[in-house]
């Protein structure tokens, strides 16, 4: 089970969304500063309830919305409060609407997510936060230089190159360690046709060992 903590400017609610508005899209306990002028809340996580907070998760969605009928207010979502990879997002729909990253390596182990409000006048809301845990036991080795994955983001079908290396099998999982294909014989082509969009991670066994490079699915 995952612990969040929250953070804001400013002290922060934990409350009912019936506690301050109707508005469409939103249910339950919500995030929410207990000012307007509340314009930045940071969350962290404790994902292995060791009591420790900023552990590393991905971002799948959020929700994120200013009180009252959608106005127009802009939000900055900052992956690890970097702005380089920060996105932004309009609330201008009478529902909330999900906020889901168009880079989801941006988004891909972090350990705190920053929402700015960066427009509007009212309080906002957080809601339906959607993460996972990086997979675990898996070594990044996008730094070897015996293997190349291309191309990276891939449409359909990913190309792998392991210079005169043996390859013994290769095995392709999800952002939750799950198992989406496994080839147990020398291939050097997977065929990502059919998979959703996001982060997966490409197992390859060679002579010389495992090796593990991120790939995105556009």
């Amino acid at each position: 089970m995952k612990q969040l903590k929250a953070e804001g400017t400013a002290p922060l609610w934990f409350e009912d969304i019936s506690d301050f508005s109707s508005r469409s899209g939103f249910a339950g306990p919500v995030i929410s500063p207990q000012s307007p002028a509340t314009n930045v809340i940071t969350i962290t996580f404790d994902t292995d309830n060791d009591g420790t907070f900023g552990d590393p998760f991905n971002l799948s969605s959020l929700l994120v919305a200013e009180n009252g009928s959608a106005n127009g207010a802009q939000f900055t979502i900052r992956p690890d409060g970097n702005n380089a990879l920060a996105e932004v997002f309009t609330d201008n729909t009478a529902a909330a609407q999900a906020f889901i990253p168009s880079n989801a390596t941006n988004f891909s182990n972090i350990t705190s997510l920053e929402i700015v409000k960066t427009s509007g006048s009212d309080f906002f809301f957080i809601d339906d936060l959607v993460v996972s845990v990086p997979v675990l036991g898996l070594e990044d080795v996008s730094r070897e230089r015996s293997i190349e994955t291309y191309p990276n983001p891939v449409d359909d079908v990913l190309h792998i190159k392991t210079n005169d290396l043996e390859v013994y099998g290769v095995a392709l999982y999800d952002m939750l360690g799950k198992s989406i294909e496994s080839i147990e014989q020398q291939n050097k082509i997977v065929d990502f046709f059919g998979l959703d969009k996001g982060l997966y991670f490409l197992e390859v066994r060679t002579e010389q060992g495992t090796a593990v490079q991120r790939i995105v699915k556009k």
